[in-house]
């Protein structure tokens, strides 16, 4: 399942500093001109369960990784020493994820960096609750 709003939709329904933390968007974007009201945001069925679009729980989500999910934390050292920060998941193979890191400061361009993780992806599981971040 996906849920698709515009940026004037999320500002809207007062979920815009949620909605920027979740996706490493600055949350002046649309003030700035960096964002048109009518840009348009796809958010995956945990995402959108986190934001309150719609009824559930994370517990009971049994979805596959997918790109749009954000991974909490350390991950357990998955991604590296060095990868302190929360994960937005922008590709998935069969075992392997490449994860953008929005928790880390950005590098001189503006945009985080990329970190990489290539092995059995249910255990990447438990870092997808916000509350198990280590």
């Amino acid at each position: 399942m996906k849920v698709t709003l515009t940026a004037d939709e999320i500002m809207n329904k007062g979920l815009w500093d949620e909605f920027c933390e979740m996706k490493g968007i600055n949350e002046w974007a649309m003030n700035e001109g960096l964002m048109d009201g009518n840009e348009e945001f796809t958010f995956t069925r945990r995402e959108a369960i986190k934001l309150r679009l719609v009824e559930g729980t994370l517990e009971d989500d049994s979805e596959p990784l997918q790109a749009g999910d954000t991974l909490y934390g350390y991950c357990g050292g998955y991604f590296g020493r060095d990868a302190h920060g929360d994960k937005l998941v922008e590709a998935v193979g069969p075992d392997w994820v490449v994860c953008r890191l929005v928790g880390e400061d950005p590098c001189d361009d503006g945009r985080h960096p990329l970190c990489f993780y290539a092995g059995d992806l249910s255990k990447l599981d438990e870092y997808r609750n916000e509350d198990n971040d280590w």
